[in-house]
C-alpha cells in the first residue's frame, strides 16, 4: 500500500511539473509583439508594376526600376511638405531637378497640363506622336509622371494595376507615314525605347495622419528605324 501511495504521489509531481512548463510556454507565446507595420519596399513596387504592365500590355518593351537620387529627393519633399498634392510643381520642380530635364514649356518635356498619365491618358498619345504637333525626331526624349496614394503597401493592387491599365495603348515603334492609314499626323520612322523609374515614400499629411505614395517617372527615347 505504501509502494502504490508513493508511485500515485510521484506521478501527481510529473503531471504538475508538466501543466507548469505548459503554462511558461503559452505564456510566452500570448506575450509576442505583433508584427511591426514595415516601410515601402521600392523592389516590391518595381515587382508590382512590371506586372501590372505585363496584364494590360505584354507586348510593350520597358525597362523598370529605381533611382537613388529619386528615393532621397521625394523622401525628402514627403518628409517636409504636408498635403503635397497642394504643391504639385514642388514635386514637378524636384524631378525635374533629379533628371536634368529641360523646361521647354510645353508638353514635350514634365510639363504641367498632360503630364500626369494616369489623371492625363492624353499625355501618352504625345509620346506615340497620336497628336498634331508631337512630332519626336531621332535623339528626342519627353517624360511624364504620375503618382498614386497605396493603402497597406498594396502596391501591386493599386499601383501596378493603375500604372500598367494607364500604359495600355503604349507602343514601341511609331509608324512611319507610309504606314499611317489615315494620313493626317506627321509621323516619324522612330522606335521607342521606354524606362520607368519609380520610388515609394510615405508622405505626412496636415492631420497627422501617413500615406504611401508611389511616384513614377517614364522617360520615352526616340531613335530612328532602320
Amino acid at each position: 500500500m505504501k509502494l502504490k501511495k508513493i508511485a500515485s504521489l510521484m506521478l501527481a509531481g510529473i503531471m504538475a511539473v508538466s501543466m507548469l512548463t505548459a503554462c511558461g510556454t503559452s505564456t510566452a507565446d500570448d506575450t509576442q509583439k505583433p508584427d511591426q507595420s514595415e516601410e515601402p519596399v521600392v523592389a516590391d513596387v518595381v515587382s508590382a508594376v512590371e506586372k501590372g504592365i505585363k496584364a494590360h500590355n505584354s507586348d510593350l518593351e520597358i525597362n523598370v526600376t529605381t533611382s537613388q537620387n529619386m528615393d532621397a529627393a521625394i523622401e525628402e519633399v514627403f518628409g517636409t511638405l504636408t498635403d503635397f498634392k497642394i504643391s504639385e510643381t514642388v514635386l514637378v520642380t524636384t524631378l525635374r531637378a533629379v533628371f536634368g530635364m529641360k523646361d521647354f514649356g510645353s508638353d514635350y518635356d514634365l510639363g504641367y497640363k498632360n503630364s500626369n498619365f494616369i489623371d492625363h491618358p492624353e499625355s501618352l498619345e504625345w509620346m506615340n506622336n497620336q497628336q498634331t504637333g508631337a512630332v519626336y525626331k531621332d535623339g528626342d526624349s519627353t517624360w511624364v509622371y504620375a503618382y498614386i496614394p497605396v493603402h497597406n503597401n498594396a502596391f501591386d493592387t493599386q499601383a501596378g494595376e493603375a500604372i500598367g491599365y494607364a500604359l495600355r495603348g503604349l507602343e514601341n515603334v511609331i509608324p512611319s507615314a507610309a504606314d499611317d492609314d489615315i494620313g493626317s499626323l506627321n509621323y516619324e520612322n522612330l522606335n521607342v525605347d521606354y524606362t520607368m523609374y519609380v520610388t515609394a515614400q510615405d508622405a505626412t499629411m496636415s492631420n497627422n495622419s501617413v500615406v504611401t505614395y508611389v511616384v513614377a517617372v517614364l522617360k520615352a527615347d526616340y531613335s530612328a528605324r532602320v
